[in-house]
C-alpha cells in the first residue's frame, strides 16, 4: 500500500472526480489521515463492481465537501480483522488452526 500511504490517487478515481464540479478541490484539502482512510477503502474493495461504487461514492461526497464516518468505522473493523489474522499467522509461523 506504498502508493496509499503516498496518498497518489488511482487514475479511475481522479477521472471521476474531475466529473464533478468542487469534488477534486475538496478531496485535496481534506486532511492526510482522511484521504489515506478514503484511498485504502477504494484499493481494498474485492470485486470492480464495489470498486467503482467506492469511488463514485467517495467523489459524490468530495463533491458537497463531505467524508461518511461511517465508511471509516467500517473500514477501520475491517482493517482490525485483518491486522489481528496477520499477527495471528505471523506467531503461528504461517499455520491457521
Amino acid at each position: 500500500m506504498d502508493d496509499v500511504d503516498a496518498l497518489i490517487k488511482p487514475t479511475d478515481f481522479i477521472e471521476c472526480l474531475d466529473e464533478y464540479e468542487n469534488a477534486a478541490n475538496n478531496f485535496n484539502a481534506f486532511g492526510a489521515s482522511s484521504l489515506r482512510f478514503i484511498l485504502q477503502w477504494i484499493k481494498l474493495a474485492k470485486t470492480i463492481g464495489t470498486r467503482a461504487k467506492r469511488v463514485k461514492q467517495a467523489s459524490e461526497l468530495a463533491d458537497k465537501n463531505q467524508k461518511k464516518y461511517q465508511v471509516y468505522k467500517y473500514f477501520l473493523c475491517l482493517l482490525r480483522v485483518h491486522n489481528a489474522k496477520e499477527n495471528y499467522v505471523t506467531q503461528t509461523n504461517g499455520t491457521i488452526a
